[in-house]
């Protein structure tokens, strides 16, 4: 899936792999989970987004085989930066 450029909230989380992205889709009202240009998946909440990242179980291959190896992944959306409008 690619991402749509529209004006919605969204959380940015920076990682070893690149910035992941918590954008909320209001066409389908839920949040899409996504790095670079390709959404990884969709979510009824921001939270659940971000536990798929901190669990290391994004579809994001290069994420994914790094769990176990990484001490400070941050646990929750009070990490991620905010922007209200993109």
């Amino acid at each position: 899936m690619k991402l749509n450029n529209n004006s919605n909230p969204v959380y940015y989380y920076k990682s070893q792999v690149g910035t992941f992205y918590i954008r909320y889709n209001s066409s389908l009202r839920r949040w899409d989970l996504g790095i670079g240009n390709v959404i990884l998946g969709n979510y009824h909440t921001a939270n659940a987004a971000a536990d798929d990242v901190y669990n290391h179980s994004t579809g994001c291959y290069e994420w994914d085989r790094l769990d176990g190896k990484l001490d400070d992944v941050d646990s929750n959306l009070s990490y991620y930066s905010f922007s209200p409008n993109t």
